[in-house]
């Protein structure tokens, strides 16, 4: 569904199931992972954002919304960002190796390289295959093979499958999800979730 919040009616468990399905039978790496992370450490606010790397939406999202976030909540140490992954799946395919690349990139360098693989990705969401996936990785700086090889074998995908458990507890429904104190923004318009960070400060 094309239009700014791409709505994902389910209950939880079906997320779940769902999410689990198309990781694998078995589940594969810890059961959790740091939330990739930017802002002041000290800042008024935490958003969590969800995503499925898939989602055009998501893809809007941080070519639209998010440079207006940073500039004037992120860069003024109002609102800090934490990313959850969100696996509809918008693609059986694409949406858990990506995110499995992503989180490679993160456990080989950490999060600021996370949030330009992110965004690249993102930006290269309608030609995404393997090899993408090894130009971005080397793009940012990482090993190329080791994140196509954990994107392949999925080698986070148990906790990629917990964020979208937490997602869905707290009352996210479709991507991107935005979130401050377990209050879901009604829509991602830059509007919208700046009316929730005002409204929590």
């Amino acid at each position: 569904m094309d239009i700014n919040r791409r709505k994902f009616i389910a209950s939880a468990a079906t997320i779940s199931a769902i999410s689990i399905a198309g990781c694998s039978d078995n589940l594969e790496g810890p059961e959790e992972l740091e939330a990739p992370s930017y802002g002041d450490e000290d800042a008024e606010l935490t958003l969590e954002l969800f995503t499925d790397f898939a989602c055009s939406a998501c893809r809007r999202y941080s070519e639209s919304t998010k440079p207006q976030l940073d500039e004037n909540y992120v860069n003024e140490g109002i609102v800090r960002v934490e990313h959850y992954d969100f696996t509809i799946p918008t693609d059986d395919t694409w949406t858990f190796e990506v995110a499995n690349a992503a989180r490679s990139v993160q456990q080989q360098a950490g999060s600021e390289e996370f949030w330009n693989f992110f965004e690249l990705a993102l930006e290269r969401q309608e030609e995404m295959n393997r090899s993408v996936i090894e130009n971005i990785a080397e793009e940012v700086g990482v090993d190329p093979s080791q994140t196509v090889d954990d994107a392949e074998a999925r080698s986070y995908s148990r906790a990629i499958a917990n964020n979208t458990d937490y997602g869905s507890s707290i009352g996210v429904t479709g991507t991107p999800g935005i979130v401050i104190n377990e209050q879901v923004a009604e829509n991602v318009s830059f509007e919208s979730i700046s009316n929730l960070i005002e409204s929590n400060r």
